[in-house]
């Protein structure tokens, strides 16, 4: 295991910490990639036809004049370009970057590693050339972006809080364990099934400027962006992208709205898969839904109204696993803990989680308000696209659990609860810790 933490850079097995009076920049762009470009969520490679909604990149920069912080949400299935994350920290000065994907499943991939894919190298290959220069110029514009946050500073609070999503439309456990104990896959339950684990709270960030105006909401929830089915050819942000509009509608001209995915791989909205019109009207009417309970609990927040110091500490592991099939071959894989002010944990990690870390990890953290970031990079370890399931979910199988390609699960038996296990190490070292 190694430890590599940085304030500027701190001595390595030291966390970087500071405290100061906080400031905040937001900025957003739209990275909608043109018609025709392969897909990536169901079959690789296939064309899209059309856009239904924009995909954005959202971005809020958290200063406090010792450590800065960039978090960047993206409405790709994944995204994680070092050369996003190297860019922002040389020309913006930011000590670190994470870049978190909703995982919609009506947009596309810069640059899949597609290890797993049934696909052979030529078309792989011609996947990766169709899509390079529209990566390239999507790159391009996040690292301005990044920037334009990082120069836009305001001087801000923060708070964070949680709440039941009581909706219609989330979310169910797709693998049904039986009483015989084999998994069948539901991936879809429009007679509302109650199938667990999943984790029904939604968690919210606010950050706030001296007026009191929210001038950006980061909303955290663990489920599949699935509404659109494999037979769907048009670019969509699916549920994420409407909760967040639906949000800014609701804020001032200024505000942001932010989605945060969780541990969702295994967890899907109950009308998923679903195709046409119905599809696009579900992708609304679920946003809203998640909008208005994020809204619901942002209100909850108490905003301090003094200029108090904010103590932001990060702490960052990288943790070795071999393959689950081939224990001679071993990768790395990071791990980022970030607290503020003891109150707000991020847990940052590359991969797929199922929702039961999550659960774990919320249980087992010293603080109320942590966020499980699943899907995301942070410059450290190999972002590999793997399921991380649970030791009982691996012994039970099925997609994601089981054995081989097909079930995407790369990693040893029992790696998931390794990251948890040393995200609840980081964060409670980090809040025990003094300025």
């Amino acid at each position: 295991m190694k430890n590599i933490i940085a304030e500027g850079m701190a001595p390595s097995g030291k966390a970087a910490k500071g405290s100061g009076r906080l400031y905040a920049g937001t900025a957003k762009v739209d990275i909608t990639p043109p018609v025709g470009i392969p897909m990536w969520g169901y079959e690789e490679g296939i064309s899209s036809q059309g856009i239904h909604d924009p995909l954005m990149a959202r971005v809020v920069v958290l200063k406090n004049g010792h450590v800065s912080l960039a978090i960047v949400s993206f409405d790709l299935v994944c995204q994680w370009s070092a050369r996003i994350i190297a860019e922002a920290k040389r020309k913006w000065k930011l000590n670190y970057v994470i870049l978190n994907a909703s995982h919609t499943h009506g947009g596309f991939h810069c640059h899949p590693n597609m290890w797993y894919s049934p696909l052979d190298d030529k078309a792989i290959a011609a996947i990766k050339e169709a899509t390079t220069d529209e990566c390239s110029l999507l790159e391009d514009k996040v690292i301005a972006t990044i920037g334009e946050a990082a120069k836009n500073l305001f001087p801000a609070h923060i708070g964070a809080g949680m709440g039941p999503v009581d909706s219609e439309y989330f979310g169910y456990n797709r693998r049904v364990v039986g009483t015989d104990g084999n998994v069948t896959m539901l991936w879809s339950n429009p007679t509302r099934k109650p199938v667990e684990p999943t984790d029904p709270t939604v968690r919210v960030i606010r950050i706030d400027d001296d007026d009191g105006k929210t001038r950006a909401l980061l909303v955290h929830y663990a489920c599949h962006p699935v509404t659109l089915g494999s037979s769907n050819r048009i670019i969509s942000a699916d549920f994420p992208g409407s909760m967040a509009a639906y949000i800014e509608q609701e804020l001032e001209a200024q505000g942001i709205a932010m989605f945060l995915q969780g541990a969702g791989g295994d967890v899907h909205p109950y009308e998923a898969v679903t195709s046409g019109e119905r599809a696009f009207q579900l992708i609304r009417e679920s946003g809203i839904s998640l909008g208005k309970a994020a809204l619901r609990v942002a209100k909850q927040i108490g905003s301090p109204e003094n200029k108090s110091p904010v103590l932001i500490k990060v702490k960052e592991t990288v943790l070795a696993f071999p393959y689950r099939e081939d224990h001679t071959k071993i990768v790395d894989a990071g791990v980022m803990a970030v607290v503020i002010n003891n109150d707000i944990a991020l847990a940052v990690i590359s991969h797929e989680p199922f929702v039961q870390h999550q659960l774990d990890l919320a249980a087992k953290s010293p603080l109320k308000n942590t966020f499980l970031l699943g899907y995301s990079f942070f410059g450290r370890g190999t972002p590999l696209f793997t399921y991380l399931p649970t030791i009982q979910a691996a012994k039970e199988g099925g997609y994601g659990a089981g054995v081989g390609r097909q079930n995407n699960s790369l990693l040893e038996v029992g790696a998931g609860g390794r990251m948890v296990d040393e995200a609840v190490r980081s964060i409670t070292e980090l809040v025990k810790s003094v300025k």
